[in-house]
């Protein structure tokens, strides 16, 4: 994609705050109607907010192909909007998965269970045994029925 269609400001993502539908058919990580900007998909994707350090954070992404971009807090005053490619991280302790910026060096501990068990995985788009995907072919299947 070019970096035009990635362009991302604060009002963007109210407008996407505002635009987000939840069908209620199954549960996702994302908005039904919303798809992620790189790979496309829905569910998986929508815009988040949410309080780092006390200062409010706005950003969107996807937790399908790890796609990130920043609109507004912390991040985005030390880093600026370009998109960038969050690192996936499994506790192998309770098989909970979590997300990581990816500048981060030490993943810390699982925010289910505190183990610091814990490993960087492939993206569901990188690897088609991740169980995402089974989840992304159901949400599919749930979205085409007629």
């Amino acid at each position: 994609m070019e970096e035009a269609e990635f362009k991302f400001t604060e009002q963007d993502w109210k407008e996407e705050m505002d635009k987000i539908n939840f069908c209620r058919k199954h549960e996702g990580f994302g908005s039904c109607n919303l798809s992620c900007p790189d790979c496309g998909t829905i569910s998986f994707y929508g815009p988040r907010g949410r309080k780092e350090e006390g200062f409010p954070r706005k950003y969107r992404a996807c937790k399908f192909c790890g796609f990130w971009q920043e609109a507004f807090g912390k991040v985005f005053d030390e880093r600026g909007n370009k998109p960038y490619r969050c690192n996936m991280i499994l506790c192998n302790n309770c098989s909970t998965y979590s997300w990581r910026e990816p500048w981060s060096k030490i993943f810390g501990h699982c925010e289910n269970c505190s183990s610091e068990d814990l490993k960087q995985v492939k993206w569901p788009t990188e690897d088609a045994s991740h169980p995402f995907n089974k989840i992304k072919a159901e949400i599919e299947r749930i979205h085409n029925q007629k």
